[in-house]
């Protein structure tokens, strides 16, 4: 009974896919109600069909009386799930296409309304056996031709829409890819021009970023090349330093490129971790959202690797009272709107390694 009231259920659901999925697709509002139906009525084909499976393979009503219990269970339950997925794709497919994602094949079997004569295919043997047959008698032939083609079929249609994932995926990775080296390529073009354009006795703020050690080699090297052919480019360098609120820059020129007289910037890069410790204790009175990351801009990480990389070989180059400045400033906690910055780990390394 349970069989049969089923059967007969899947098969009205399968009739009111063909209706809908056959219906064109109204416009504006009434299009939400048209979608949430179409998915409705599948996820109502999924459950039927998959309890007539349950109670099939409960009732034993497929195999004959010498067949494996385990390979009778497991052919139903694969033969659910090729036919659910087939049939989901077919509805899928007739409703909405999307040229080159999946083989077309796939398009051409939901022209043929597949997931109305797929599923016909299983549910003639489930009512010859359910209504005729024993359970201990397998299918007649003809039934036996039907269940096969329709397992056959979804089998095929399965494989068509991993095969189509698949190739999906992998255009997807390869365009996101292409993108991202199109735009590094343009922007490393868009740099080294931005270089050669630049005067000799210009303003080298303008190129002290693209000089960081992070930059692309042929970027950097063309930066460090440029940055040298101004004869004054140290004294340049610190007067950003000492008077202005470029030091950020300076510290990212000093990460990786060594300075030719070190002795004459330990003064000057003194001054400016006292100026960046005063703007940080500022920036914290001042703001009202502060994150862990809000201080990364004032390049800290990068002129602390600058003082081990320029200085550390000079005896008279003490920064520990300079750096011991950042620490307090970083660690400022007399109000609830400050957090642990990240940089502040840094610091802290930075004064132990350093006693």
């Amino acid at each position: 009974m349970l069989d049969n009231f089923l059967a007969v259920a899947t098969s009205i659901i399968v009739f009111a896919l063909f209706q809908v999925a056959n219906t064109p697709m109204p416009r504006g509002d009434r299009s939400v109600g048209y979608s949430f139906l179409l998915i409705l009525l599948c996820l109502l084909f999924v459950i039927c069909s998959g309890l007539l499976a349950v109670t099939l393979a409960w009732h034993k009503r497929f195999g004959g009386p010498h067949s494996n219990i385990v390979w009778q269970n497991t052919a139903i339950a694969s033969g659910w799930l090729a036919l659910s997925l087939a049939t989901l794709a077919g509805v899928a497919f007739l409703v909405e296409w999307h040229a080159g994602d999946f083989p077309v094949t796939l398009r051409w079997l939901s022209q043929t309304q597949v997931f109305v004569w797929l599923p016909a295919l299983f549910l003639f043997p489930v009512f010859w056996q359910v209504n005729f047959g024993r359970p201990d008698q397998s299918l007649p032939p003809l039934m036996r031709l039907l269940t096969g083609a329709g397992f056959l079929i979804s089998i095929g249609m399965c494989c068509m829409l991993l095969w189509g994932w698949w190739h999906m995926t992998v255009q997807r990775h390869s365009e996101m890819a292409n993108r991202i080296f199109e735009r590094n390529e343009k922007r490393f073009n868009e740099n080294l021009q931005f270089i050669a354009e630049q005067p000799d006795d210009g303003p080298l703020v303008n190129l002290l970023s693209l000089a960081g050690k992070f930059q692309e080699r042929e970027v950097r090297d063309a930066a460090v090349a440029k940055i040298k052919t101004n004869p004054d480019w140290e004294q340049e360098l610190i007067q950003l330093l000492t008077n202005s609120s470029f030091q950020s820059e300076v510290y990212d020129f000093m990460d990786g490129n060594l300075v030719d007289h070190p002795n004459d910037f330990v003064g000057p890069m003194k001054t400016s971790l006292k100026r960046t410790a005063e703007a940080i204790q500022l920036e914290i009175s001042n703001s009202s959202h502060l994150q862990p990351w809000s201080m990364e801009h004032f390049g800290i990480e990068r002129c602390l690797r600058a003082i081990d990389q320029q200085f550390v070989h000079l005896p008279k180059a003490e920064f520990r009272e300079e750096v011991q400045a950042i620490q307090r400033a970083l660690q400022r906690s007399d109000t609830a709107k400050v957090p642990r910055f990240s940089t502040l780990i840094a610091v802290d390394t930075w004064l132990q390694v350093h006693p």
